[in-house]
This record gives C-alpha cells, structure tokens and sequence, in this order.
C-alpha cells in the first residue's frame, strides 16, 4: 500500500515512529532558520558558494563515497536485524550530526592530534554518550519542545561566547548552572517514565535505538582514516607539483617515493605531508634533493633542522676552506639555518594533542600545569649545559688548535632544537582549552618561557650578527695586535615575577577548594 493511499492515521504513525517530537522540533527550526537565510541575498550567494565549492572533485567524490560508506554499513546492519527502517531519524541525523562533522574535521584535526581516532571512540564509548541517550528518551510534547530547542540553542551559542571571554566568567557560570537544571529537569522526567512503565524501556528497539550511532561512529573510523590519509597525501601531491614547475618525470618519482616510504600510515604521511618540501628542493630539482627529503622523513628529524641544498654546500664549503675564525662562522651560519626554518613555521608540529583535550576537573587542571612547569623548568635549566665548557671545548678546540666542523654543527643543531621546543611549549600553553576559574593560572603558565625564549632568540641572533662582522673583527684585532674575545656563555633565566604569580595563584585555588 503506497503512502498516499494510507489512511491518515497510519501516515501519523509512520512519521511518529521515525520523527519524535524532538527531532520534529530541530527539523522545523532548521527550516524556518533556513527559509529566512535565504530571503537574505548576501546569505544565497555564500550558500550557492558553499554548494559550487562542495563540487569540486576533490570534496564531491570523498562526500559520495562517505555516502555510500554509510549505505553499505546501514544494508550490513540491516541484514544481521540491527538496523530497521523506524531508525531512518535517527541515521539522517547521525549523518548529519556527526558523520559530516568528522569528515570535515578530521583533515585538520587528524593533522595535529595523533590520537583524534582514540579520543573518538572512547568518547563514543563515554558515559556522557548513555546520559545523552537516556535524556532524549522521553521527549517533551511538541509545544514543549518547540520552545525547547530553541532556547537550547540560544543558551549554547551564550555559552561559547561566555566561556571565550574571561571578563564573562560569572555569566558562563549561570549559564552553566541554567543548562544544569535544564538538563537534571530533563533527567528526572525520564526516570519517571522509565520507572513508572520499565517493560516499555526494556525492549529491543531501544537497545537499537542506543547502538546505531554508536556502532555507526566506531564503523565510520577506518573511512575517517581513509580521508586522513587521501586528504594529506592530495594536499603533499598538490605542493609538490608547485614545487617541481611541471616536471613530470621527477614528480611521479617524488610521489612513488613518498608512497613507498609513508604508505597508508597516517602518521607518517602526515610527517611527509609537514615536512619542509620547499625550504630542502631547489628550483629546478633534482633527485638527489628529492631522496634528502625522504632521509630526512624516514629518520623522523625536526623540521627545525630542515637545511636546504645552497645551505648545505655553505656549511660543507666554510668547514673545507677553513677561513680565519671558520669555527665561529660555522656555528653562526648553522644557527642562521635553522632560525630561517622556524620563522617559515617548519618547526615539527606539537603531537600531543592536548590543546584539543579539555580538562573538566579542576583538580586535574591544576596538577597538570604543575606537572608543565616543572617541565619548563627543566628545560631552562638543561639548555645551559648545551654550552658548557667541556662541550664547547671539543667542538672549537683548545686555543691556537683547530674546532671539529662536525660536533660544531652538533652543538647548534642542540640550540635549535631547544629553541624549537620552547616555541612549540609556548603554543600548546596557549592552546589549551582554560576553565573559567583558572584563566589567571593558565596565563601566568603560558607566560612562563616568554622570557626564556626571548634571551635564546636575542644569543641566535647575535651570533647571526656576529657571523656576519667575524672577518672585520679578525682584521681589527689583527692591526691592533690584539686577540680577540668571544664570549660563549648563555645565560637562561625563568621570569621571577611570573614564577611567582603561578605559585601565588595555586596556593589561592587550593585555599579555595
């Protein structure tokens, strides 16, 4: 029997079994919000924009073939008496929700949190997932949750904006209190219904009901990856066509060689996918070029250590020609390196993914950055001992006797790294998700190795400077008839004042607690 010959009573059915009065609700205000969109003709032509750009090839096939993926584990679902029609709502919305938001996500994410895979599936495994679950068991009447869903939508985009400012720390806390209440509201109808009729709870098409997005979720990982993989190894096809000007030959051996050495392992194509093609490539290129970068891919090294072909040929000349003060012109020029290749942002990337992990528990928060400062301590009181005497004496030698080029270049290659490490500390400081009542603790700690940092940056840049005026301070010295004295001692100290202010600021929370 065809939906138009139905009765009226058996279409209100069907569209009760597959749209509840909650998503009946998203779905008129997602229309209404969309129908007055569209009377706006600036909001039209971003949208005609959106749909032009969503055909191009490399974001319409990957979209196809998340569509097809979805189909074929739903007909898989449905032949093992899983999946049934009735859970069309819940699928369309798990696509939409869900599905969408990790295939366009994940490019960036997967880029910069090598656990984002990990952290999705244990999150699809949570307990805020079952809380969420048995909150919408029980929807409101339609009245009800027509004023609802609104008003929840209104309460979340205050809360992102509360939650940014921490001048707004108060009103994020009453907003929170608010979505608390509502929620607890929400809980405690369902508890009632539940426990007024259990045997309407208990059945078959409820435990469906909680499984499908959850075993669509863990089924849709491996495509996920898939468009990790496809989507960073596109976008390393891309640049290195830009980068060898149309030479074909050498572009297909670059890409088989990227192939055969990263693979389909997500972490390593995203470390040929980050690593610096075109600080190490020269125009033209060459194979030999090409082969350097997969070296310097396969032995994992820090992009802060990328050099290219004319640096290379530098440093090799200055250490054969061993002009007067080669030493200290190597170590200069070595520094000079590879602070070009942190300001073009080849650092390695942070692969810790905390800046995407937010901590919820204060508690947890605080021995955290705890835990972080007495790392960054550590780290200022190691980078001293990168100069100590005996190390720089086996690397310049003894006055009057020949440096050794190679643990000379060891020795700056040490420095960048710290210098690295301490930009990459910095930025996931920063990044870190802060709550509300910890705003002037995590500033104090962001700020920590700013100073560090600062007098690295300053010893670096005069050393480059002091590269550059070695032959004319060579030949002042030498008509004064007098040596020359190079100092090099480096002096890192940790800002007092904002030690302080962190140590001030733990103490206040834990009289607080």
């Amino acid at each position: 029997m065809s939906l138009e010959s139905a009765p009226l009573g058996a279409t209100h059915a069907l569209a009760a079994v597959i749209l509840d009065n909650r998503k009946f609700s998203i779905v008129f205000w997602a229309t209404v919000a969309l129908a007055l969109c569209l009377t706006k003709r600036e909001i039209r032509s971003s949208m005609f924009a959106v749909i032009k750009a969503a055909c191009v090839p490399r974001i319409a096939i990957p979209l196809a073939g998340l569509l097809l993926y979805v189909a074929t584990v739903v007909t898989a679902l449905r032949s093992v008496g899983i999946w049934t029609p009735n859970l069309l709502a819940d699928t369309a919305f798990w696509l939409i929700g869900t599905g969408l938001v990790l295939f366009f996500v994940v490019y960036d994410r997967a880029r910069t949190d090598p656990h984002f895979f990990r952290r999705t599936a244990l999150r699809t495994l949570a307990g805020a997932v079952i809380l969420e679950f048995f909150v919408d068991l029980k929807p409101l009447p339609l009245p009800a949750e027509l004023i609802l869903v609104p008003f929840l939508v209104l309460l979340g985009a205050l809360l992102a904006v509360s939650a940014a400012r921490a001048e707004l720390a108060p009103v994020s806390t009453v907003l929170n209190g608010v979505l608390a209440f509502v929620g607890l509201g929400l809980m405690l109808r369902t508890v009632t219904s539940v426990t007024g009729a259990p045997a309407g709870f208990a059945t078959i098409d409820t435990a469906r009901a909680f499984a499908i997005p959850v075993l669509l979720t863990i089924t849709f990982l491996p495509f996920v990856y898939g468009i990790a993989v496809y989507g960073n190894l596109d976008g390393l096809r891309a640049e290195l066509r830009w980068i060898l000007n149309g030479d074909t030959a050498l572009y297909r051996y670059a890409r088989r060689r990227v192939l055969l050495t990263v693979g389909l392992r997500l972490r390593a194509v995203l470390r040929a996918a980050n690593s610096p093609w075109h600080l190490m490539l020269a125009r033209p290129s060459s194979r030999t070029e090409i082969d350097r970068v997969i070296e310097h891919i396969k032995r994992r090294r820090s992009n802060a250590l990328a050099t290219s072909v004319t640096t290379e040929a530098h440093l090799d000349r200055i250490a054969t020609e061993q002009p007067p003060g080669w030493e200290y012109l190597l170590f200069a020029a070595r520094l000079e390196s590879g602070e070009a290749a942190l300001v073009q942002g080849q650092s390695a990337p942070d692969n810790t993914g905390r800046a995407f992990d937010k901590l919820r528990s204060r508690r947890k928060a605080i021995d955290r950055l705890q835990r972080d400062n007495q790392e960054a301590i550590a780290i200022v009181g190691d980078i001293e001992s990168v100069l100590g005497a005996d190390e720089v004496l086996n690397a310049f030698g003894a006055p009057g006797e020949p440096g050794d080029a190679e643990r000379i270049v060891l020795l700056a290659e040490k420095l960048i790294l710290k210098r690295d490490h301490f930009q990459r500390w910095t930025r996931r400081a920063r990044a870190t998700s802060t709550p509300d009542d910890l705003t002037m603790l995590f500033a104090a700690h962001a700020e920590l190795l700013d100073l560090p940092n600062q007098q690295l940056e300053e010893y670096i840049e005069r050393w480059i400077d002091f590269g550059e005026q070695l032959p004319r301070l060579l030949e002042d010295a030498e008509q004064a008839s007098e040596p020359l004295k190079i100092e090099m001692a480096l002096i890192i100290t940790v800002d007092d004042q904002v030690l302080e202010r962190f140590t001030d600021e733990i103490a206040r929370l834990d009289d607080a607690a």
